[in-house]
């Protein structure tokens, strides 16, 4: 048990890098010529127009100045040692910590003069830049983990609860001091006020629809592959459930282990390539509806007969242009060099390569957002998660676009404490152009960057983040311009530049239900042949969209409130109920080889699907139980760090519940929604964690 204190204010009376700085301006009068920049600094600071870590490193430029800062040091604290308090030298004990967001040099002489240990803020005591995080706030509990991984906090004692929230958080008891009045206080019952109340009440919505989507999928599954029944869906969950406790074990057996963690990571690895290599090649296809359409005209692309493309397709799914391109180009190069009878196998390898960066990158946010400790949770969901696997046989869009909202993601939380430097200028940068490439490929890539900005907003950092917005909008503006100058002067964008269907249509078509070839099943607001052929008996673009409204008026007004309330409810669960995001039904439909165990498994008309589907559906109930149980977190710690994804997934629901649906549309925020569990995976496990490992 280690007792830790805050230092300025709480054991030393006064502020030490003030009171520092004004002994060192007593001996060196060289020290004022840096004030101009760190008065100007300290207004920037003011207006939130630069950051905290920023004005600090520039008010610590005076150590420029000073010769020999060792033996300045040295001397301040023969003059200021009587400044440590009274009533903490009768309680010192010999393991205490001092965990304080002064400079690390100032404080580390007290280690022997105190007999403690101290864990500061990095600073270069020559330069005065800091080398590491300001030590205050998380970081004082990210500092203190990395320092004792195996020993909690038993007491930590502060002046501030609002610097020092997290610690007094963590530790097992929280004093405030004031002075020499030393109180014990509860921080349950302390209120945070950083979180708006808005946020709350969106937390409360976004818990309560995760809840309904949990008791839908469990008791009355929508989904047209649906076989299991309300028991087997409660077992499926059960043992994904128990899965979780062995994990944490596992983390407790190689978290002080570098050699064991290597090992774990890497067999792991092998094992999800492997999984994936198996699938791409026994259930592998032939290019089927839109993927047929896209991959043969690319062909006739790259053997140079223009005739082949199927230009009035284009023009009408505009959203496919950009992997017609995609495709073109590399077709085009297998060609050159007289490959292109591997085309197919061609998109299986990029496809390959595109769904392991998607993997990467969701490993990489969770070690940004949640550290190290959470990465062997992260890779036993994705290889337990079929989105990373069965639509590798089929490089379409959702794949395609499965690394760009982790990836707009992950460069976010990177950035988003990060002072303002190159390396956040390029990463805001890269936003943008991810973002615009997201656009192009699948339209919802936009709603992770418009969560991006609505956190922004609510974290009350738009003052400080101004900048970065700044360039991620004028990033996409000319990425945008550069494309569109790009296409006016390509024929195949000329060729296709009209004939979109109008956004009404996918409305329209969002609207209605039909029977499945599944007895007692439907299809829910999916795409519909003979709405589709409703809209080209229309004619011109202006029938067409007051054709759609009429009969979204009509629609609307037979199911009257309620009725549209439960229509939106039962699409819902057709949508996010589907474990397999529709990729079993995908595969199965153009199959090159004759049936196999791997078919057989994977397949949705596979002797041993059944099995593998209640899988899935344990594990997609257990992740939305996860993100329930964030979310609940969230709103009792009142944390923002998470809050970003859960805007991004509500994002989508909305809009998936608006538009054109399937379980399809899903694939490429997978790892949202596994990051959006670790939370709760974490609040759910923790306690296994800190036990002793086996």
């Amino acid at each position: 048990m280690i007792n830790a204190y805050d230092f300025d204010k709480t054991i030393y009376d006064g502020d030490s890098s003030i009171d520092f700085y004004f002994f060192c301006l007593k001996r060196n009068k060289r020290i004022l010529l840096c004030l101009p920049v760190q008065i100007l600094v300290f207004l920037l600071y003011i207006f939130k127009i630069k950051n905290k870590t920023y004005f600090k490193e520039k008010a610590f430029s005076f150590l420029k100045k000073i010769d020999n800062v060792d033996q300045y040091v040295d001397d301040f604290w023969k003059e200021n040692l009587f400044k440590i308090k009274p009533w903490y030298l009768k309680q010192k004990e010999k393991f205490d910590l001092i965990i304080s967001a002064s400079p690390e040099f100032l404080l580390k002489p007290l280690e022997k003069i105190l007999n403690v240990h101290v864990i500061a803020t990095k600073v270069d005591k020559h330069t005065g830049e800091f080398k590491s995080k300001n030590c205050m706030g998380i970081e004082k509990v990210n500092r203190y983990k990395k320092e004792y991984p195996k020993r909690e906090m038993n007491r930590f004692y502060s002046d501030s609860i609002k610097n020092d929230r997290q610690a007094l958080e963590y530790a097992k008891e929280a004093y405030l001091v004031n002075k020499n009045n030393i109180k014990k206080i509860n921080m349950k019952n302390i209120k945070n006020e950083k979180m708006p109340i808005l946020i709350r009440i969106f937390l409360l919505i976004f818990t309560f629809v995760f809840a309904s989507f949990i008791i839908g999928i469990i008791f009355n599954n929508k989904t047209v592959l649906s076989v299991a029944t309300t028991k087997n869906n409660i077992i499926a969950f059960i043992l994904v459930f128990l899965l979780f406790p062995l994990v944490y074990l596992g983390i407790n057996n190689i978290n002080s282990n570098k050699k064991k963690k290597f090992i774990v990571y890497t067999i792991l690895g092998i094992i999800f390539i492997i999984l994936q290599i198996l699938v791409l090649y026994f259930a592998k296809n032939n290019p089927g509806w839109d993927w047929k359409v896209v991959y043969e005209s690319a062909k006739n692309f790259a053997i140079g007969n223009m005739d082949g493309i199927n230009y009035n397709y284009f023009s009408t799914f505009p959203n496919n242009k950009y992997l017609f391109v995609i495709e073109a180009i590399l077709f085009k190069i297998l060609n050159y060099f007289h490959l292109l009878k591997y085309s197919l196998v061609a998109t299986h390898v990029l496809n390959l390569i595109v769904v392991d960066i998607s993997a990467i990158l969701t490993i990489l946010t969770i070690k940004k957002l949640f550290g190290n400790k959470n990465i062997l949770c992260a890779m036993i969901l994705i290889l337990l998660s079929s989105a990373f696997y069965l639509y590798l046989p089929v490089f379409y869009t959702d794949t395609l676009a499965l690394p760009i909202p982790i990836a707009i993601l992950c460069c976010y939380v990177y950035i988003r404490d990060m002072k303002y430097d190159r390396k956040k200028i390029f990463l805001s940068i890269l936003i943008g152009i991810l973002a615009v490439i997201g656009i192009k490929i699948k339209f919802t890539c936009v709603i992770m960057l418009i969560a991006i900005i609505v956190d922004v907003l609510f974290r009350f950092k738009f003052n400080q983040n101004i900048k970065t917005m700044g360039i991620i909008i004028l990033t996409m503006i000319c990425s945008f311009s550069f494309l569109r100058l790009v296409e006016n002067h390509i024929d195949f964008f000329k060729a296709t530049k009209t004939g979109a269907l109008p956004y009404s249509h996918w409305i329209m078509m969002g609207l209605y239900e039909y029977p499945s070839n599944v007895e007692g099943k439907d299809y829910i607001g999916v795409y519909n042949a003979k709405l589709y052929n409703y809209t080209y008996s229309l004619g011109t673009r202006e029938n067409m969209i007051k054709g759609h409204i009429k009969k979204i008026k009509e629609k609307m007004k037979s199911y009257k409130v309620t009725g549209y309330i439960s229509f939106l409810y039962r699409k819902a669960l057709f949508t996010w109920g589907d474990g397999t995001f529709h990729g079993s039904r995908t595969i199965s439909e153009n199959k090159i080889m004759e049936k196999n165990i791997v078919q057989e498994i994977i397949c949705s008309d596979g002797k041993y699907f059944s099995i593998y589907y209640i899988k899935d559906t344990g594990l997609i109930i257990f992740l939305y139980f996860s993100i329930v149980v964030s979310a609940i977190t969230a709103f009792v710690k009142k944390t923002n760090d998470c809050n970003v994804v859960y805007i991004a997934l509500f994002g989508l629901i909305v809009f998936l519940s608006l538009w054109e649906s399937s379980a399809r549309y899903l694939v490429h925020y997978v790892p949202i929604i596994i990051v959006a569990s670790i939370p709760g995976i974490d609040a759910l496990f923790c306690k296994i964690r800190k036990t002793k490992t086996f």
